[in-house]
């Protein structure tokens, strides 16, 4: 379901970072949650019908949103712009915001990140360390909650799951510190970081690898795979390649690249 969100997403993300954030006016984390909710527009209006947890926590993101609005008037979104259609409930764009406020209020996230990336850890040690970095940092009503609307769920639920992890360490978080290890030309480490990034844990199956395994590997059984990376490579042939001919890969480049790859001389 982040796919279909992915640019108001975006939106939110630009106009938070031009924004200043106001003295005094309540924790970090909930102002900018009461912020990102605000230009989303989906902070709900009739919040004063609620129970009462939940009553009290939306009066003090909306007393905090109607002091800082007027800042924002020129960022909003329509709420008609999201799509929820096929979206897991706990993977709501609340639930993104409300673990995206805690990250952007923790001082020392991006240092505890470096901190990570230097220890010698192995590859299932170094993700749940990870996992402990990112995690929901402060209780929230959101760990037993996925919307405004819906009652309280029976157990509570990370915000971030292995899965996601998995797909922030190697799209984003491990190339980025392997970038920062090259630019500063600390060769050890950024070896340290590329073997992470190869034996990173899989992530999730999904119809992309799955039809790609098919066509190009001549399976659709997901054991041929055994790492995030090799499923990150897979993709990349997909999206370099299968993206860019017809369903039935007429005049595709990808084998005789191949070819030239494999063939001396």
């Amino acid at each position: 379901g982040y796919k279909r969100n992915a640019w108001p997403m975006r939106q939110i993300a630009g106009a938070m970072a031009g924004l200043k954030l106001p003295a005094g006016e309540g924790s970090a984390e909930e102002l900018r949650l009461a912020l990102m909710l605000g230009i989303a527009g989906l902070m709900p209006e009739d919040w004063r019908r609620s129970d009462q947890r939940r009553s009290k926590y939306l009066g003090q993101l909306w007393s905090l949103w109607w002091r800082t609005r007027e800042a924002a008037r020129d960022h909003l979104l329509p709420p008609e712009i999201w799509q929820f259609a096929g979206v897991r409930p706990v993977n709501r764009p609340e639930r993104r915001l409300a673990l995206a406020a805690q990250w952007l209020s923790a001082d020392r996230l991006v240092s505890e990140i470096g901190e990570w990336c230097e220890s010698e850890l192995g590859a299932k040690q170094s993700a749940a360390a990870l996992q402990r970095i990112l995690a929901q940092r402060t209780p929230s009503f959101w760990e037993d909650h996925c919307t405004f609307s819906a009652r309280a769920l029976d157990r509570s639920v990370p915000l971030i799951g292995k899965s996601r992890l998995t797909e922030l360490a190697v799209n984003t978080i491990l190339p980025w510190l392997h970038a920062r290890a090259t630019a500063g030309r600390n060769r050890v480490l950024a070896e340290r970081i590329l073997g992470a990034y190869l034996e990173w844990p899989k992530a999730e199956d999904n119809s992309v690898l799955r039809l790609a395994r098919q066509r190009l590997l001549g399976t659709r059984s997901a054991r041929v795979l055994k790492t995030a990376g090799q499923q990150q490579g897979l993709l990349q042939i997909v999206r370099d390649f299968c993206a860019c001919t017809d369903s039935l890969c007429s005049d595709c480049p990808f084998p005789d690249y191949v070819k030239r790859l494999v063939t001396p001389g």
